[in-house]
């Protein structure tokens, strides 16, 4: 009698932990895939299509005040002075290029252009920017641009995060979008982007990587230190806010590239600057 009641206690208390981890398991698929991802109606202005005939580049811009955009249709690019920095440090063109924080790719498409064999990652994290960015590789007709839709982070504790996206109609500056200290209202606008540790990529043979993610550069930092070390520590672009209430996380960011990665820093121009590693 005995044996049969531990018997039928332990049939109990076996699907008692299977329920359990079936649960478990469909809520964990549901926060960590995009099946049940909402339809984002995105509040879009019209695009127009600017060609710079000097260096036969051509963009997809949105027809707003936006600063990249207007840059675009007044200059043919945006930040060309970082684009000859950067061509001055790539010693091979044979190497691939990282640019973390692409945008519409006013960085990733003169790159790719320039090098030979080497291959562009480019990194973005809002969707629609991102299908922009596709657009403009297409447009430019580049085989050697690797297009990735992502959060760049240090590391991953959930596959998926929720960002709010800014209002593209009517923001002035896409291109200083950031995710740090979101805050959402009744009128904010969600959508699940993947999260993105590079070390995971295992990208090799790396001649330049360029970082541009408004605040979270040490977190894209913190996610590639064995990329770094497999690349020999190739040169690191990078932008860094300059403004007081940054202060602080400009600071611990310098010196992890100083103290951490040991890389020398020097200012490019106002808040960009190069790292090369020390020998």
């Amino acid at each position: 009698m005995n044996n049969n009641i531990n018997y039928l206690i332990l049939i109990v208390f076996v699907i008692i932990i299977f329920i359990f981890i079936v649960i478990y398991y469909y809520k964990d698929k549901d926060n960590s895939s995009l099946s049940n991802n909402k339809i984002v109606k995105y509040n879009l202005p019209d695009y127009e299509i600017i060609e710079n005939k000097s260096t036969d580049i051509k963009y997809i811009i949105f027809n707003i005040n936006d600063t990249i955009s207007n840059s675009v249709r007044i200059t043919g690019g945006f930040s060309d002075n970082i684009q000859q920095y950067a061509i001055s440090l790539i010693k091979d063109k044979n190497k691939n290029i990282l640019d973390i924080g692409a945008n519409l790719g006013t960085f990733t498409i003169p790159i790719a252009k320039y090098i030979n064999s080497g291959m562009v990652y480019s990194f973005e994290v809002q969707k629609i920017i991102f299908i922009q960015l596709c657009s403009n590789i297409f447009l430019n007709k580049l085989t050697n641009v690797y297009p990735i839709h992502g959060l760049v982070c240090d590391k991953i504790i959930n596959k998926f995060s929720n960002i709010i996206l800014p209002d593209y109609k009517n923001n002035n500056n896409l291109g200083g979008y950031t995710v740090l200290d979101q805050k959402s209202d009744i009128n904010s606008i969600e959508e699940k982007v993947r999260n993105i540790v590079i070390d995971d990529l295992n990208i090799n043979n790396i001649g330049l990587i360029k970082i541009d993610i408004e605040g979270s550069e040490i977190y894209a930092l913190k996610g590639m230190e064995n990329t770094l070390k497999n690349n020999n520590y190739p040169p690191i672009i990078f932008e860094c806010w300059n403004a007081d209430f940054f202060k602080d996380k400009k600071i611990e960011l310098f010196e992890y590239i100083t103290n951490k990665l040991n890389y020398n820093i020097t200012l490019i121009n106002n808040a960009d600057y190069v790292a090369i590693k020390n020998k």
